[in-house]
């Protein structure tokens, strides 16, 4: 494990909404009129899972990556954009989007005024952020997964090399090999399961 980033969600400032709660109230009182924006699996899974805690309906919209997406978020194409808090972060500062909430249970050090889906009455929205970890190969020895993993301790110890992380809006964490083997299983677990019951993958023999 090398660290965590918040994932945050925004939205157009045109949208007559300042907090998650008005988000979800706006979404029951007029559907089929929100859209978000999906680049990947996690922000798709975390709106379904916002989905499925608030009763609400979104239209998912595809795009290639998240700069495209904002882009869109921003002109009024699309409603709403789900990525890691470092793409909204500086928007939402400029007033480009407005940042309603930040998934999980945690606030982020770097928009500390905005409330997090737990706080804003959505305890379903079960998560702690997405992790960076490293990774080499399966059959590595021993002696060195031990070398990489100790220097890797000792790197997110020092100030600057953490400094550089916060810059970055990736808050520095460190594990044993074991623990991020653990952190991993754990989290194909909770999302194949989530995906599975909630029809977005098929069972497969």
């Amino acid at each position: 494990m090398l660290g965590r980033m918040s994932v945050s969600l925004s939205v157009n400032p045109a949208l007559p909404v300042k907090t998650l709660r008005e988000l979800t109230d706006y979404a029951l009182a007029n559907p089929g009129k929100l859209n978000f924006a999906s680049v990947g699996a996690l922000d798709t899974l975390l709106a379904r899972m916002l989905m499925k805690d608030s009763g609400i309906a979104m239209t998912q919209v595809n795009y290639k990556g998240p700069v495209q997406s904002m882009q869109d978020v921003m002109a009024g194409v699309i409603q709403i954009g789900i990525n890691p808090i470092g793409a909204h972060i500086e928007l939402a500062k400029g007033g480009r989007v407005r940042m309603l909430t930040v998934f999980g249970a945690e606030r982020d050090l770097g928009a500390p005024d905005v409330l997090t889906t737990t706080e804003s009455g959505f305890p379903g929205v079960k998560f702690n952020g997405m992790w960076l970890g490293l990774f080499g190969p399966s059959k590595m020895r021993r002696d060195r997964l031990d070398l990489i993993a100790t220097e890797v301790d000792k790197a997110l110890k020092r100030a600057d090399v953490r400094e550089k992380l916060v810059a970055r809006m990736l808050k520095p964490e460190g594990s044993s090999p074991e623990a991020m083997g653990a952190i991993l299983s754990a989290d194909l677990e909770q999302w194949g399961k989530f995906a599975m019951d909630n029809g977005l993958v098929q069972a497969t023999k």
